[in-house]
């Protein structure tokens, strides 16, 4: 959370196969409500396309919402949602079984978005961590998302962008209420 308190960043999420353990995580750090602005748990498909923006159409692919696409879709409608400069995103098979499309328990996929790149860049990464139980899925999906936002910040330079420059900017709301 260092590196987001030095370049003046915040932080949003939504989680599907995590619930919740992800915002959890984030908001347990010191300072975390200057940083963390939020996040929303969205395991149905209706709730993703309502409040995240996931095309319908991507949740009605054969693999559901189980894909790189609806992950990266999450994180966007994350920061829009919040105005969060940084956004990560959960979306996979916990189990304890493989969900209705056919995806094997420990697929999940997790994306970053990047509001802060001209282009709102990111990245989506695929883990098949394979049938270790729904609660080992869950804590290793939250370390692998910990580790690629932990990457991506160790990439980018420390000067602020111009995103945060603008007025009304929401960065420092919130007091962990």
């Amino acid at each position: 959370m260092e590196a987001l308190r030095d370049r003046d960043w915040t932080l949003a999420c939504a989680e599907s196969c995590t619930a919740g353990r992800l915002a959890q995580t984030l908001a347990s750090g010191p300072g975390a409500s200057r940083i963390f602005l939020g996040g929303v748990v969205a395991y149905t498909p209706s709730t993703k396309e309502r409040v995240l923006a996931v095309p319908a159409e991507m949740l009605e692919r054969p693999e559901g919402a189980v894909s790189e696409d609806v992950a990266v879709q999450m994180a966007r409608g994350a920061a829009d949602l919040t105005g969060a400069d940084l956004a990560l995103a959960t979306t996979g098979v916990a189990g304890p079984s493989s969900d209705e499309e056919g995806n094997p328990v420990g697929r999940v996929y997790i994306a970053l978005h990047d509001a802060t790149a001209g282009d709102a860049e990111g990245a989506v990464r695929r883990f098949d961590f394979g049938d270790i139980g729904p609660k080992e899925v869950v804590e290793r999906t939250v370390d692998a998302a910990l580790i690629l936002l932990a990457g991506h910040l160790a990439a980018q330079p420390h000067e602020r962008s111009a995103r945060q420059a603008q007025p009304g900017r929401r960065s420092g709301e919130g007091g962990g209420s």
